[in-house]
């Protein structure tokens, strides 16, 4: 399923065609800098933060932790744990994990341009807060192991 493009999507990709060119231009001073800030908010799986999806809730693992933890680049594996984790283990062999690219909607980004050492750097420091977030929940998931 694939979901239209709204005006504020239309008019962020019309200003930067590419994902490098937008961060790029994140914290330059200028009304470019400006334009890409926008755009990153204006486009809908940029403009949040994960860790926003977690408001109040900081220390959820430890006072209520996940069963587990389904990270998207291990997603076989860990939602194998998960099943055993929860008990249901059974259901191992009755779930077919989709491994055609189209009905997974997996995208290729082999013909877009790769990120530049400025662009990676813009992106970690646009996203520093998910990556810390991120690596609390590395963490946790290691010492349940």
């Amino acid at each position: 399923m694939t979901s239209k493009w709204s005006e504020y999507d239309k008019y962020a990709f019309t200003i930067f065609p590419e994902a490098n060119d937008l961060a790029e231009a994140l914290f330059e001073s200028s009304a470019r800098g400006r334009d890409a800030v926008a755009a990153i908010k204006s486009i809908r799986h940029t403009a949040q933060n994960q860790v926003d999806w977690f408001y109040n809730r900081g220390s959820f693992l430890q006072v209520r932790p996940p069963v587990w933890i389904i990270r998207q680049e291990k997603f076989e594996e860990d939602f194998y744990q998960f099943l055993d984790k929860a008990g249901l283990h059974h259901l191992k062999n009755r779930i077919e994990i989709e491994t055609d690219p189209v009905r997974a909607h997996v995208g290729s980004y082999s013909e877009s341009p790769k990120l530049t050492e400025k662009a990676i750097d813009n992106l970690r420091c646009w996203y520093c807060q998910d990556i810390c977030f991120y690596d609390m929940c590395e963490n946790w998931l290691s010492s349940q192991l």
